[in-house]
């Protein structure tokens, strides 16, 4: 288990949270790895392949959306069940990254907890939107 899935994991058990939103689910190896029991994944390229599968069941969404899209089009899914916890590691942008916190705090549970990822970028490739890849 990788340092992130281990922190996002000790987010969920520690907060027996109920419903958790990964933005930029990319290869989905992260969003595979959380056991939750509501999972839902935003993503604008097609799902991977291992996934599939698995978003056919109640509990686990995958929308391949941008994420200002989501939170535009979706905003019912959070209406009786919010956001515990949200890991937001979508396109590497700080502008688009202040909008994804942004919209998780619409959304948040009052014990809600929002995870960020490369945030202090350590080389330049980090430091690169995601589209611009």
């Amino acid at each position: 288990m990788n340092d992130r899935v281990r922190v996002i994991q000790q987010a969920v058990d520690v907060l027996q949270a109920a419903t958790y939103l990964e933005i930029g689910v990319a290869t989905a190896k992260t969003f595979m790895a959380i056991n939750a029991p509501r999972k839902i994944g935003v993503e604008p390229r097609k799902p991977n392949p291992d996934l599939v599968p698995l978003i056919d069941r109640a509990s686990v969404c995958n929308f391949q959306l941008k994420s200002d899209d989501f939170f535009a089009t979706e905003p019912g899914l959070f209406a009786e069940q919010p956001i515990d916890v949200a890991f937001v590691d979508g396109l590497h942008d700080w502008q688009q990254a202040v909008r994804d916190v942004e919209n998780c705090l619409d959304y948040l549970s009052d014990s809600g907890l929002i995870i960020m990822h490369d945030c202090s970028p350590t080389n330049e490739i980090m430091t690169t939107p995601y589209d611009k890849l």
